[in-house]
């Protein structure tokens, strides 16, 4: 690594070390930001050296206890810091397709549709029926990728979660990765089951595994059959996942699901 390339590098580490103690990192999980420590430079690469100590997994208020989610919000920022050697060219975004939801039958109802602030992919929730009797969750992910200077492709993904999953005390995971999930949605049916209230879960802040959550209702009305309905009394038909960025280190959580947990205009 070049003097110059060096003492970008010591102006990086800096300025993420300062945005990781603003995400509500402690000051004593940051053991060393390592720069010339040839151990943990690579093709100049910066990696900086954290410790979990004392970030929260005991499942207080807010936190759900997950033995490595803070490790790996943690490994991801050291490995997203890169010395600047020189410019990088930023692959274009794909393109989304002129796509909606599968449209609902005898047998699916679409709910609401989940879009990502800043991403082309976008969800559908909704329900698997039998009769007027809800038999599952049902997810549908639609995500493109850049075929071409021109082109795209989209790939859909459908997953159904039971109602015993949905009762669980974990819910179903509506997005995230395998270990780290993001959104998530719990609760049972009343009796009869014409009515749920659902806890909505998203996490809030990846350093330290906070979560924030509404309630949201699911009914079902005579013409319209099963809807959801926040806590306004609106109905959701459309769910926009805002995000939480540092510079840097891009997102580190979600500031709110708009149109869920927030009150939407008319």
């Amino acid at each position: 690594m070049d003097q110059l390339s060096s003492d970008l590098s010591v102006q990086l580490v800096g300025a993420v070390c300062t945005a990781l103690m603003q995400a509500g990192v402690p000051n004593a999980t940051t053991q060393a930001c390592a720069v010339n420590d040839p151990r943990f430079t690579h093709n100049g690469r910066v990696e900086i050296l954290l410790s979990t100590q004392g970030i929260g997994h005991s499942g207080d208020a807010g936190q759900r206890p997950k033995n490595n989610t803070a490790l790996a919000w943690l490994a991801v920022a050291a490995l997203l810091v890169f010395a600047a050697i020189g410019p990088l060219a930023a692959a274009a975004p794909p393109t989304r397709l002129d796509e909606a939801c599968s449209k609902s039958t005898n047998s699916i109802q679409q709910l609401a549709t989940i879009d990502h602030a800043g991403d082309t992919s976008f969800q559908c929730l909704g329900l698997s029926l039998d009769g007027d009797r809800i038999t599952a969750i049902r997810l549908e992910t639609h995500r493109f990728a850049t075929t071409g200077p021109d082109g795209a492709s989209e790939d859909v993904k459908t997953v159904e979660f039971s109602l015993a999953v949905l009762a669980s005390s974990h819910g179903v995971v509506l997005d995230g990765i395998p270990g780290h999930d993001a959104i998530l949605l719990q609760g049972h049916f009343s009796t009869p089951p014409d009515k749920a209230e659902l806890v909505t879960s998203y996490l809030y802040n990846g350093f330290i595994n906070e979560y924030r959550s509404c309630v949201i209702t699911l009914d079902r009305t005579p013409n319209a059959g099963w809807r959801l309905v926040n806590r306004f009394g609106q109905t959701i038909a459309h769910i926009v996942v805002r995000t939480r960025q540092l510079p840097l280190l891009g997102m580190f959580g979600i500031a709110n699901l708009e149109g869920a947990c927030t009150q939407t205009d008319r």
